[in-house]
């Protein structure tokens, strides 16, 4: 069953998100009925004091958690119910992750990992390899191709990152602290590097952080306190 979006062409929708955590005798109610609306091309920053459970929802609307209570839908689909299977194809096919730390495969080069989420897709290995050199190319790292990330600076294998995320052209780009374990010249370009290609593709952004450099960047930006929402 597919949500219409058409009045305001969302592609990423929670509504009423709760979340809760049982601490032993005690229950910390993290995210208290979240309600968002990303529309295409959108560029947001969630911020939030430390603690105040803002990678708690990025994962529930990235579909790698499930909430306690509340709706989430990406690209049309309602996440809740899917199966796993379900949910890991949904993922493949209309996001992309970026976090603090890369998660790249150390044993892969820099091509390979970006054509991974393309392998799983059920891309021939040349087809996924094209489409890997063409956004590695777009990030400034035409000439890293066989390089493994230990053989990357910090700034390339966050730029290795973003390319196996936009690999698959996906409808939103969730990240997480993406400048977090970064230098200040190095968070800059990333920050460059964001903006530049949120230009090319049209993919929406999602960006949690506490940097405010990297929120101004935004067209908008959220405070979430005491488990929900705000406006800045």
């Amino acid at each position: 069953m597919n949500y219409t979006f058409s009045d305001n062409k969302a592609v990423l929708v929670c509504k009423g998100l709760e979340r809760n955590y049982q601490l032993g005798p005690e229950k910390l109610k993290i995210l208290r009925g979240v309600d968002l609306n990303v529309v295409e091309g959108e560029r947001l920053a969630i911020m939030g004091a430390s603690g105040a459970g803002k990678t708690t929802l990025l994962n529930l609307l990235g579909a790698l958690d499930e909430p306690d209570a509340g709706e989430v839908w990406i690209a049309g689909t309602k996440v809740n119910g899917l199966s796993e299977s379900a949910r890991a194809d949904l993922r493949n096919r209309a996001l992309g992750f970026v976090f603090q730390f890369h998660h790249l495969l150390p044993e892969f080069s820099a091509l390979e990992n970006v054509a991974m989420p393309l392998w799983l897709r059920g891309q021939s290995r040349k087809q996924a390899a094209e489409q890997a050199k063409a956004v590695l190319d777009r990030v400034g790292m035409s000439a890293r191709f066989e390089h493994k990330p230990a053989e990357l600076s910090g700034g390339e294998r966050q730029r290795v990152a973003i390319a196996r995320a936009l690999a698959g052209e996906p409808r939103v780009l969730l990240m997480d602290e993406p400048t977090g374990n970064l230098d200040r010249d190095n968070a800059k370009r990333v920050i460059d590097l964001i903006e530049q290609l949120n230009q090319q593709t049209g993919s929406a952004l999602v960006v949690v952080t506490h940097d405010q450099e990297i929120a101004n960047h935004m067209d908008r930006q959220l405070q979430l306190t005491e488990g929900r929402l705000q406006s800045s």
